[in-house]
């Protein structure tokens, strides 16, 4: 469907609709295997697929499939130009350095588990040791995916039928990056301090960060549809159901550390191993989980009205009610704000019920003209009420030849993923350019100002609108050739995106945040509504 603000399809689709049909009415079996491997040996991926399709007693129909497909990791190690040290290119060696912060800071402390001896030593301070992040990040994620769908519809009494379909998938993504580095600072006493300096340091012990996710997804439908003289009907009721599991190995616990950090069970040298005691505090297992369900009760009908002199008047007409419900659930560690360099997250359960009504005529105005028009009232949970109009024209002047145009309005409310605080990970610390702060510096560094960057929920989330023009013109001079040429114009207003007041500080001063004496010392990330 050309253009946005379908009013069959929904507001949401902002620019335009496509159609997939599956198979229906399949008879016979098929099963196939596949299997893949890079020209070095890995990476490997197998698949296999098998389907059933078979009529049943009465007109029906029985359809069946399942699917596997595994694929195996790839790991920056496996390929040699996965690296940051590009000396050999004629670049420069980025390997992170591990460190004290002495200028240019040579290892002192050697790291237990140091990849490699760069030429550069100092005879008083030892090796200096890197760490290349590329070697450990995952260039291709491992797969394991299990999928069903089935599909199955029944005639009954008099033009009627019964369907149902089920789509069941479960996939599993297992990722992996570099171990956990930061800057740690040692107190006096411990006996890896050196003159109270910052240490860089990489938790080579403990090991890469991995994530595996486990996504789990139940989508069926049932419903009845049939027709009576030239008028067909349809009614729905669909549950989609999403489930996400993340589990987390690799993370540094902030508090354990300086717990052990304190009683001296924690070591930063090479001489002295770290036990598994130990190591396990500072870096548990985290989880992070959550749930969308989606329940959708819909309705259409769709039919002649009248007969005009150009032709027959139509119209389709139709509702739907949605209730979604999401729900967050990260471990005690994420809610605490006890991962290190990671926010703190929420556990939140959210809800809301949406609501439509639409319409849609087709008026044949002339033998050669035609007019579409669509009204569409989306209802939304603290979001009101949003009509959504579309008008579209048609007019073939001749056989070989049709221009067309329409016009129309989009709506999108915010998503209940979109009203949550967004996901940061990473090193909190930040610095503006002490220019461009608008406040004073709390933490002045040079010509840059240090802040904290966290993030918050918007509640003053507006939705995103939009508006589309198109004309086009369609050449058909034979059977075998067909030219067209169609011109868009989709606009999208108060989009919703990711505000970035560190990188834009003067553009989102109300996303700064000063102490009691009116000083900078932070800024918060969240999702707002601006650009076009």
């Amino acid at each position: 469907a050309h253009g946005g603000a379908s009013a069959i399809y929904g507001a949401d689709a902002m620019a335009g609709v496509v159609n997939i049909i599956l198979k229906k009415d399949y008879r016979g079996a098929e099963v196939g295997a596949s299997y893949g491997v890079s020209q070095r040996g890995d990476a490997e991926q197998q698949r296999q697929y098998a389907s059933f399709g078979e009529q049943t007693p009465g007109g029906g129909s029985v359809f069946v499939s399942v699917d596997r497909f595994i694929r195996n990791p790839l790991i920056g190690s496996q390929r040699s130009w996965a690296t940051l040290d590009q000396r050999s290119n004629g670049g420069a060696d980025g390997r992170y350095r591990s460190g004290y912060g002495l200028g240019y800071a040579y290892w002192v402390i050697p790291n237990k588990g140091c990849e490699d001896e760069d030429e550069l030593t100092n005879p008083r301070f030892g090796t200096d040791c890197r760490l290349d992040l590329p070697r450990y990040v995952s260039l291709q994620p491992g797969i394991d995916s299990n999928a069903l769908y089935t599909y199955f519809r029944q005639p009954f009494g008099d033009n009627k039928e019964f369907y149902a379909d089920l789509r069941a998938t479960r996939v599993r993504l297992d990722v992996q990056t570099a171990p956990f580095n930061a800057v740690v600072s040692l107190p006096s006493s411990h006996p890896d301090s050196f003159y109270g300096l910052g240490l860089n340091y990489w938790f080579a012990d403990v090991g890469p960060i991995r994530s595996r996710t486990t996504t789990t997804t139940r989508d069926f439908t049932v419903g009845i549809k049939g027709f009576r003289d030239r008028w067909d009907w349809d009614v729905s009721l669909a549950q989609r159901r999403n489930k996400v599991e993340n589990r987390i190995t690799g993370l540094i616990s902030q508090p354990a550390v300086e717990e052990a950090v304190g009683a001296k069970t924690l070591h930063f040298n090479k001489a002295d191993t770290n036990s598994p005691e130990v190591l396990e505090r500072i870096s548990p297992l985290t989880t992070l989980g959550g749930e969308m369900v989606l329940d959708t009760l819909s309705g259409s009908i769709e039919g002649p009205l009248t007969e005009l002199p150009g032709g027959e008047l139509s119209l389709a007409a139709g509702f739907e009610a949605r209730r979604e419900v999401l729900t967050n659930r990260p471990d005690d560690a994420f809610l605490n704000g006890d991962v290190a360099l990671a926010q703190q997250f929420d556990l939140r359960r959210a809800s809301r019920n949406t609501s439509a009504i639409y319409a849609e005529v087709n008026v044949p105005l002339h033998e050669t003209l035609w007019m579409d028009a669509a009204w569409r009232l989306d209802r939304s949970s603290g979001y009101g009420n949003q009509v959504s109009p579309m008008f579209g024209l048609r007019w073939q002047p001749v056989k070989a030849l049709i221009l067309r145009a329409s016009a129309g309005e989009g709506y999108r409310a915010p998503t209940l993923a979109e009203l949550r605080r967004p996901i940061t990970m990473g090193d909190n610390k930040a610095y503006l350019p002490a220019v461009d702060a608008p406040l004073p510096c709390a933490v002045p560094a040079g010509d840059y100002c240090e802040i904290d960057v966290t993030s918050r929920i918007n509640e003053k989330l507006r939705p995103e609108t939009s508006t589309s023009r198109n004309f086009g013109v369609v050449w058909t001079p034979s059977e075998e050739v067909t030219l067209s040429l169609d011109r868009y114009r989709i606009r999208r207003r108060s989009e919703i995106l990711p505000i970035e007041p560190v990188a834009y500080p003067k553009l989102f001063a109300d996303a700064l945040v000063s102490d009691e004496y009116g000083y900078l010392v932070g800024a918060q990330r969240y999702l707002g509504n601006y650009g076009s």
